[in-house]
């Protein structure tokens, strides 16, 4: 900062004294004597003018952008200077570049740099103001704004701040079939410098159309008083119009004492909302009284989330119960089962006969029963079945045959050539017997089922496969299933820093490859992996740490993608030769990176400067065959780290 030179009207502002006329011979400075070398040493006139109560201006709030605000200065009342790029704390800085005073009596302005002995500006008359433009201002100057030659003010220049990119606020967008889109619309934009940019936010690109369903794209950018833009990119979502929900929900036929549930068995589906929970279905009318017999109306109701009503109206007959029940429903029994299984009356008792062996059991209160045999018949054995009720009266009777189960063959989840584990599902209590390539093995299938069989070793892709199924308790044999070795889905990404300008790895053999970098509008890069899956991409330019990558993989064989995301590393430091009996280390690392220098295990920290160049200072001289270490962190990324040992 410039500090004020008690000389003309810092050395009356300083001590407090009262101005009064001076010799003007002594101290009136001509136009030729301000412009010449001598400039600095000579002292300047105040005229008999009136000083302000307060020399130093009101500051006002958000001071950092391009918009002229008031700024602390020393000098008459009244003048109310404004300058471009004030800072936050009121003063001029090094990007300001036009001030402006309320005008005086003078005729006559300038706006000099004792220092250098320059005149900046010559004052524009714009009305009741005297403008200064196209000014170059530095933090060591003098700077005076003269009246007919006399000084009138003086202020201090500051460094100014680093331009912050504009912010622009937009959210994500839902609307419907037909509806209007204006994508500008609630969308904001503000800086730190220049304050509200709503009104400049300017539309990039936009791919909606209202008439198709679908996900569109909006993006936005601002542009402030320094060059600095800032993008936003939202997504739109075009519903198709909203369809009233449908509740499917049947007629119903009960008998007299029966608990009648109207939610029962009702299910709701909405086109835009799929699944709509039962919980949210209304009855507005429930007529059904089961203690009569009758026809009763059951109405019910559903809003869907846009606000859309569904409803639906079903009967409800109420009948007495007949005397005679019907007959049970028993799924099919094969000779493997031991257990019987099916629907009949609830609350009556089940009578089975099978191969002439009786059994019994009871029906519960949701109509199904589950009966265990004492042994497995074979095929073909004749089955009966019949209910009872507490009353006495008997259903009629169900007649059937046990059925040969049909020897399923076994069921082989995916073997890559990464695995050695294989496994899959089949009969219970059973043997897999398979073979992969020429190699042989065998494997119990538990009583859930399922199979797990450790292999020797790994299998190359496309080896076959082929597996079947042993019942040991008849020597049973499945057909067989084929299959074949395929390849793992993986993928392996080596390291990418800040001064590379590509990206490798390994996956499949001769799959697609597309690397999406996310920040940069979100960049797509495209390739393909060589016949022993390594892939080469370049970038057309540098990516800084942080930057998020992720490469998606497509199956050349089954087409299918998946993908693996990483960051963007600092690089590795350089170090710039080092001699014993140095008193700092230096070298290039990333622009403002935190910089951790070991000597001989002690740790000194520094940072790069904006063009990446750092230089470290330690508390001692280098000695020779010391061990020198340097790593950088960049947004919380570590570097990997630069070694060197000092050897002259």
């Amino acid at each position: 900062m410039n500090k004020l030179k008690l000389v003309g009207l810092g050395a009356i502002l300083c001590c407090g004294l009262a101005l009064s006329q001076t010799d003007a011979g002594a101290a009136t400075i001509s136009k030729n004597e301000l412009q010449g070398n001598q400039m600095s040493t000579k002292v300047v006139n105040f005229k008999n003018r009136s000083l302000s109560a307060n020399i130093l201006e009101a500051i006002q709030k958000n001071r950092a952008g391009a918009d002229f605000t008031s700024f602390h200065y020393y000098g008459i009342a009244g003048l109310s200077p404004t300058a471009n790029y004030v800072n936050k704390d009121g003063y001029v800085t090094t990007k300001t570049t036009s001030i402006h005073i309320n005008q005086t009596n003078d005729t006559y302005y300038e706006l000099i740099d004792v220092n250098s002995g320059t005149i900046l500006s010559t004052g524009r008359v714009v009305g009741q103001q005297i403008y200064f433009d196209t000014i170059t201002l530095y933090t060591n100057g003098d700077y005076r704004i003269l009246g007919n030659y006399n000084e009138i003010a003086q202020f201090d220049v500051y460094e100014a701040a680093e331009n912050k990119i504009p912010v622009i606020k937009a959210e994500d967008k839902t609307i419907r079939l037909g509806d209007s889109f204006k994508p500008l619309e609630g969308v904001t934009a503000t800086d730190e410098e220049d304050g509200n940019l709503t009104s400049s936010v300017e539309v990039e690109s936009n791919n909606v159309n209202t008439d198709k369903a679908g996900v569109y794209s909006v993006t936005y950018t601002v542009t402030d008083s320094d060059g600095g833009i800032g993008t936003k990119t939202i997504k739109v979502t075009v519903l198709s119009k909203n369809t009233p929900p449908t509740i499917h929900a049947e007629d119903r036929t009960i008998y007299v004492g029966d608990t009648f549930d109207p939610r029962e068995g009702v299910t709701i589906w909405d086109a835009e909302d799929g699944i709509i929970p039962i919980e949210k279905l209304f009855i507005s009318l429930n007529e059904v009284d089961t203690t009569k017999i009758g026809t009763y109306k059951v109405i019910y109701m559903v809003l869907d989330s846009g606000g859309t009503l569904g409803m639906k109206q079903i009967s409800v007959t109420v009948i007495e119960r007949e005397v005679e029940l019907p007959a049970p429903e028993l799924n099919t029994v094969l000779n493997t089962d031991t257990t019987v299984e099916g629907k009949a009356t609830k609350n009556t008792t089940l009578y089975l006969t099978i191969a002439g062996d009786k059994y019994q059991e009871t029906v519960g209160d949701n109509g199904t029963f589950s009966l265990t045999l004492d042994q497995t018949y074979a095929a073909g054995s004749a089955i009966e079945a019949y209910v009872k009720d507490d009353a006495g009266h008997t259903s009629a009777v169900y007649t059937g045959t046990v059925q040969k189960n049909t020897f399923e063959k076994p069921v082989l989840d995916k073997l890559t050539d990464k695995d050695t584990l294989f496994t899959g599902s089949g009969r219970a209590n059973t043997t897999l017997v398979f073979k992969i390539g020429n190699d042989k093995y065998e494997s119990a299938i538990n009583e859930n089922g399922l199979f797990k069989a450790t292999l020797d070793q790994t299998y190359p892709v496309d080896t076959a496969i082929e597996a079947y199924i042993l019942d040991p308790a008849t020597n049973e044999k499945s057909e067989i299933s084929y299959a074949k070795v395929v390849a793992a889905e993986e993928i392996s990404i080596n390291r990418v820093t800040s001064i590379d300008k590509l990206i490798t790895g390994t996956t499949f053999a001769n799959a697609t490859i597309e690397v999406k970098v996310f920040g940069y509008r979100d960049r797509i890069y495209e390739g393909a992996s060589d016949e022993n899956g390594k892939f080469n991409i370049n970038f057309t330019r540098f990516y800084p740490a942080g930057t998020s990558m992720t490469v998606k993989v497509i199956n050349p064989v089954t087409g299918h993608e998946f993908s693996k995301t990483v960051q963007v590393y600092p690089r590795k430091p350089s170090i710039t030769a080092i001699l014993s009996g140095d008193t700092k280390v230096e070298g290039l690392a990333d622009p403002l990176g935190e910089i951790f220098v070991t000597v001989n295990n002690k740790v000194t920290q520094g940072i790069a400067d904006s063009a990446g160049n750092y230089l470290v200072r330690v508390n001692e001289a280098i000695p020779q065959a010391a061990s020198v270490s340097v790593y950088q962190v960049v947004k919380g990324i570590k570097s990997e780290p630069t070694e060197v040992i000092v050897e002259q």
